[in-house]
């Protein structure tokens, strides 16, 4: 995510230069906006060569021109695309996080109930030893005394 949001800034920083470089391009295209002045422009040449030189550079120029416009609208739409990929991310990993986080709750949940069952279990333990060990001790008397009387009578 962190190289998404860095390569995002790098491409609004690209696009926002780009757009710097337009409106300065703008400004001088309107300054020198009319034809007149551009076909003033190519016949103040002192000879041919220059004159077509100069047009040539025209036809760069507006050339260039289209082409910055194109990159702007195709970097503005990567843009746009990152950050629609960035959101669908971070809405899964949310979706993932509440999923884990509802998860833990359960676990937590079902070992609560667990030591609850088994300190239940324990205290029965304890309770059966006792009753055990209580007629241990009883059993060997009432068979003592059942023994004492057989012989007795």
């Amino acid at each position: 995510i962190e190289k998404n949001e860095e390569l995002i800034a790098s491409m609004e920083r690209d696009i926002e230069t780009l757009k710097e470089e337009y409106a300065k391009m703008v400004q001088f295209a309107y300054r020198n906006r009319s034809n007149y002045d551009k076909i003033m422009y190519v016949f103040a040449s002192d000879d041919f060569n220059q004159a077509y030189k100069r047009l040539r550079y025209l036809q760069q120029y507006s050339e260039f021109r289209k082409k910055q416009t194109e990159d702007i609208k195709r970097l503005e739409g990567m843009l746009v695309g990152k950050n629609a990929e960035l959101l669908a991310e971070k809405a899964d990993k949310q979706s993932l996080l509440q999923t884990e986080n509802t998860e833990k709750s359960t676990l937590a949940n079902e070992k609560s109930q667990q030591q609850k069952v088994y300190a239940s279990l324990q205290s029965q333990e304890e309770e059966l030893k006792k009753e055990i060990k209580a007629k241990q001790i009883t059993k060997p008397k009432s068979l003592f005394i059942s023994i004492y009387l057989k012989q007795r009578y």
